[in-house]
């Protein structure tokens, strides 16, 4: 197995950068839903846990918060494609508006399942945050409601990414490089 490195010369998003589009999200959110709604977000464990958490402290409304955990990756740098969920929500969803936060959408064959499921439990709607989004590895339909920021085809760590269970802690997010 090839060696992975931090490119940390060329970082795509900064501390600030983060921050400044976390806080953007979270005004999107607050403004796009009644107060009177019964909002549920959903992370998607474990890399959106570190933006689920920044995100929801900065939403000014009531909401409740569950996660799910799913494997498509394993210890690959690329999804398997094969979908299982590992830790499901224990709050019920009927009836209810559903985010879905992911720190990163690519192919969305995973965000595609999981919109499934939710609707299949009862959701009142689901919809898609995600604090990346690689438009150029999309290879089904998806509308993504909430969009962080979009970044081309590279695999990025940190904020909750992770390349192999490692550096996922970063404050910023770079790319790996192999070498």
């Amino acid at each position: 197995m090839k060696k992975l490195k931090l490119d940390e010369e060329h970082v795509l998003l900064t501390k600030e950068q983060i921050h400044s589009g976390v806080v953007r999200l979270a005004q999107e959110i607050s403004n796009t839903f009644p107060k009177e709604d019964q909002l549920l977000m959903i992370g998607v464990l474990n890399g959106a846990f570190i933006f689920l958490s920044d995100l929801c402290r900065e939403i000014k409304r009531d909401i409740s918060i569950d996660f799910i955990q799913i494997s498509s990756y394993g210890q690959k740098l690329r999804s398997s494609g094969n979908i299982r969920i590992k830790k499901d929500i224990s709050v019920p969803i009927s009836g209810r508006n559903v985010i879905v936060v992911e720190d990163i959408i690519d192919s969305g064959h995973t965000m595609v399942f999981l919109k499934k499921y939710f609707m299949l439990k009862g959701a009142k709607r689901v919809y898609v945050c995600s604090f990346l989004d690689k438009l150029d590895r999309r290879e089904v339909p998806l509308e993504i409601d909430f969009c962080g920021y979009k970044i081309p085809d590279n695999f990025v760590v940190g904020y909750g990414l992770d390349a192999m269970e490692q550096h996922r802690c970063l404050p910023f997010v770079t790319k790996i490089i192999e070498e």
